[in-house]
């Protein structure tokens, strides 16, 4: 334990990431029960596990407690002479209440800032002969650092209810086409990957493409990027391309 009354940094900085607690300086580092640690004054100990986690490593925190999926009869508790620097933690035995030990503060993960950018890929301004028609690489689909499954399918959720409530355009059919251009790139939940797009339009013409790129910010400071593959075409620039959702 250490005492960090205002902002902690980064060594008191945890994650959780499907009931398995990693530290934010190296997330993969996770903090386990020790295998000889099921019994009162049981130690814990941080373990290289950066894949998928061992029974040690995963922990159930219903109830306001931490408690140990290898048995959830043990929780863990700031030990009675450990509110100092340098103070420490153990296991204990408490199957059903928790005394003040075994109680966390755990704050709960929630959207900080959620905003919608339209990137523009095509830019033809028209007046001239011939043919635009150029193969392009981009990036689609979903990444994340520090995000549960649950907590991607909260922001996605979120997502779809501001995107209803939001005037992308003042001219009804670019509203709607922006709108379902921004829904189609919350609903993919494949992992990020690059991808190549052919365009072909006269020059002749003007012609903008804009793709659509929602970035989600956590409060326990998650991220979280949807880029869409549905994409919008306008006659003239838009003239906003930056949205707040939340």
């Amino acid at each position: 334990m250490w005492n960090q009354p205002g902002d902690c940094d980064v060594w008191a900085k945890f994650f959780v990431e499907d009931g398995v607690i990693r530290s934010q300086a190296d997330r993969s580092y996770v903090l386990c029960v020790r295998q000889d640690g099921l019994r009162n004054g049981g130690g814990v100990h941080m373990w290289k596990q950066a894949g998928s986690a061992d029974k040690w490593a995963k922990w159930d925190f219903s109830g306001g407690g931490i408690r140990s999926k290898a048995d959830t009869d043990f929780v863990l508790c700031v030990r009675q002479d450990g509110l100092n620097n340098g103070g420490g933690v153990h296991m204990w035995k408490q199957p059903s209440s928790l005394d003040v030990w075994a109680k966390w503060a755990t704050p709960k993960s929630g959207t900080q800032t959620l905003r919608c950018v339209l990137t523009p890929i095509v830019e033809i301004r028209g007046g001239s002969d011939g043919f635009y028609d150029k193969t392009i690489k981009i990036k689609v689909g979903r990444s994340s650092s520090q995000m549960t499954t649950q907590s991607l399918t909260e922001v996605s959720a979120k997502a779809h209810g501001s995107i209803n409530t939001i005037k992308f355009s003042a001219d009804a059919s670019m509203n709607s086409q922006i709108k379902s251009s921004v829904q189609a790139a919350t609903f993919d939940t494949s992992e990020e990957r690059e991808t190549t797009e052919k365009f072909h339009f006269p020059f002749t013409k003007p012609n903008y493409v804009y793709q659509a790129t929602v970035s989600a910010v956590m409060s326990d400071g998650g991220t979280a990027t949807f880029k869409g593959t549905s994409f919008i075409q306008s006659p003239t620039p838009l003239a906003q391309t930056t949205f707040t959702l939340v």
